[in-house]
Order: C-alpha cells, then sequence, then structure tokens
C-alpha cells in the first residue's frame, strides 16, 4: 500500500482541484480576513435559514459565524456611482443578478410587452421598460438584499485591488457605498438596475426554454 497522504499534501491537492476547475483569478488572503469572510456567511445562512453546501461540512466545525465587517460609509462619488452597471460587464461578475424565479411574472411581462402587436413610440417603450426595472430593484432589494450586495461588492473590490485593477476596485467600492447609502433611491443607481436588468433577461430566457431554470438558479443549494 502506498503511503497515506498528511495534511499538507491533501490541502495541496484539494487546492490544486479548485485551480483547475476556476478560470477565475486566485489573490491571497490573510487568515483574519478569510475568517471573517467565511464567519459572516455562516451568519447569513443561520439568519435566512439555509446551509452551506454540503462540501463545506467537513470545515465548518473549523469556523465561527461573525456579524459583518463595516461596510464604505456613503456618500460615494457620483460619477462612479453612475459607472456602476459596468461592472457587470467584467467576467468576475457574470453571474450576478437577481434570482429570476422571483421575477418570472414581470420577465413574462416584459415578453408581452414586446411581443404587442401595438405600435408606441420609443419613448413609450423605454419607460414602460424602466418602470418595470424600477418595480423590481424595489421589490427585491429591500435593506437587507442591498446589505449583501454591497459586501459581495466590497470583497469584489479587494479582488480587484489585489489584481492591480484600481478603476473596478473603485467602482465596486462606490457601489457598494451608494446601495447602503438611505439617500439615494435604489430604483435611481444604475448598479440595481443592472442587476434587475439581467434577472429579467435571464428569466425571459428560462420561459422562452432557452435556458434550464435550474442551470440559472440562485437559490442555495441550486445545481
Amino acid at each position: 500500500m502506498g503511503a497515506v497522504p498528511g495534511r499538507a499534501e491533501w490541502l495541496e491537492a484539494e487546492l490544486a482541484a479548485l485551480r483547475a476547475s476556476q478560470k477565475l483569478p486566485w489573490v491571497e488572503v490573510d487568515p483574519a480576513r478569510a475568517l471573517q469572510a467565511v464567519g459572516e456567511a455562516l451568519t447569513v445562512h443561520r439568519t435566512r435559514g439555509t446551509a452551506p453546501p454540503t462540501a463545506f461540512q467537513r470545515w465548518e466545525r473549523l469556523f465561527a459565524p461573525a456579524e459583518g465587517a463595516p461596510l464604505p460609509a456613503p456618500p460615494a462619488d457620483a460619477a462612479l456611482v453612475e459607472r456602476g452597471a459596468t461592472l457587470l460587464e467584467l467576467p468576475e461578475l457574470a453571474g450576478w443578478f437577481l434570482d429570476p424565479e422571483s421575477v418570472q411574472s414581470d420577465a413574462l411581462e416584459m415578453l408581452q410587452a414586446r411581443d404587442s402587436k401595438l405600435v408606441v413610440s420609443d419613448q413609450i417603450k423605454a419607460e414602460r421598460d424602466e418602470a418595470l426595472v424600477g418595480r423590481v430593484v424595489e421589490r427585491e432589494l429591500d435593506a437587507d438584499a442591498r446589505q449583501r450586495w454591497a459586501r459581495r461588492l466590497v470583497d469584489m473590490a479587494f479582488v480587484f485591488g489585489a489584481t492591480d485593477r484600481p478603476g473596478p476596485a473603485a467602482l465596486a467600492e462606490a457601489a457598494a457605498a451608494a446601495l447602503v447609502d438611505d439617500a439615494r433611491e435604489p430604483r435611481r443607481q444604475p448598479f440595481a438596475r443592472a442587476l434587475a436588468q439581467r434577472a429579467l433577461e435571464v428569466a425571459a430566457e428560462v420561459a422562452l426554454g432557452r435556458i434550464p431554470a435550474a442551470e440559472v438558479s440562485r437559490k442555495p443549494g441550486a445545481a
């Protein structure tokens, strides 16, 4: 029989497998930040009554729930906030959108309007789409949801900074600060609207049978 690999060798093998399965850049994180991030995730799961991925169970005993770290203080740079939607064009944020299932009826309304035989002006079409997206933002991005998205943006700002991309890092920090700024209407924020718009488009693709619903679900434990 071959030698049983030690813990260090086993961990290296795990990391190698993860790196091979992920095309996105890897960055080094100091232990304190890593513990904080995992602890925050555990707290969110417990608060929402969900559970971490099954593969994490063997590690869970090594971590303790933690309160969220402070978020960027508003007000954010208005010019950067206005460019927040461009963040979703980056490959790291390709999977960022609201759960399509939660906007399914809105997506159907959008498809019906697009297929309508009524002839309306481009201005009316734009106003109709704007109202639909705004309604989704107001319904789906309450204060708790905005806090969660802001924390994700803060994490991405760290990643962008660690990979020498100060521009996207500044955009992510500004979008995070804007999301938790009570003085700003969520429906007027480009980043929030982009999340909703992408969710509507994905839900429409599901409704048309072009994408399996399970493939784009944002519910914990979904495929």
